[in-house]
């Protein structure tokens, strides 16, 4: 069952799934990422200090200062919506829990309130900070007709690591999942981190 639950002193929310939790924080007025692991209840989440901003990789000419505007939660969704303090835009960060799993779904809504011109040049629908680990290794699938799937293990690089067809699309060749664990996760034991 999915569970939200925000803290107004700590500003803080709690997105529970079956087995994990998720845990971001207000932190002047940026959401900051603060856990995404092992199951935590309120009290723990309030504790836990706050780690990288929340937000997306998002650039927009002449930059942006997020003011906090408010959210709404319900059904397993959360909406943390943020304000330009000096411009037109207005971003929601939005969450959604599977029902009866762990997949917690991440995507970003921008909206022009005003009249005025803005130049986007970039923006991912979300990103993720991990734990601290040493020896984080990285997985994702390659292959050709006929053999898909095919599993690719290395050490997690310094730096960007881009996994991409030239080609477009899904395709045998590039499917677009990747996942990582401290180089010591197994079939049956370990914690991992995906996405797709």
């Amino acid at each position: 069952m999915a569970e939200l639950i925000f803290d107004e002193s700590s500003r803080t929310w709690l997105i529970g799934g079956a087995a994990t939790s998720y845990v971001v924080r207000l932190a002047e007025d940026t959401p900051r990422h603060v856990h995404w692991g092992a199951p935590v209840d309120a009290a723990t989440a309030r504790a836990l200090p706050a780690g990288a901003p929340e937000l997306p990789e998002l650039q927009v000419r002449g930059g942006v200062e997020w003011e906090y505007r408010g959210h709404t939660m319900g059904e397993g969704r959360l909406g943390i919506v943020l304000r330009d303090r000096a411009g037109p835009l207005e971003i929601t960060l939005h969450y959604r829990v599977v029902e009866d799993s762990d997949v917690i779904e991440r995507w970003i809504t921008l909206r022009h309130t005003g009249t005025e011109a803005v130049t986007l040049l970039r923006a991912d629908s979300a990103g993720f900070a991990l734990p601290a680990r040493a020896g984080y290794r990285l997985s994702h699938v390659v292959g050709a007709w006929a053999g898909e799937f095919q599993l690719r293990r290395s050490g997690l690089p310094v730096g960007e690591t881009v996994i991409t067809s030239r080609r477009g699309g899904n395709i045998p060749e590039t499917n677009p999942w990747v996942m990582l664990d401290a180089g010591d996760a197994t079939e049956d034991h370990g914690e991992v981190w995906s996405a797709a």
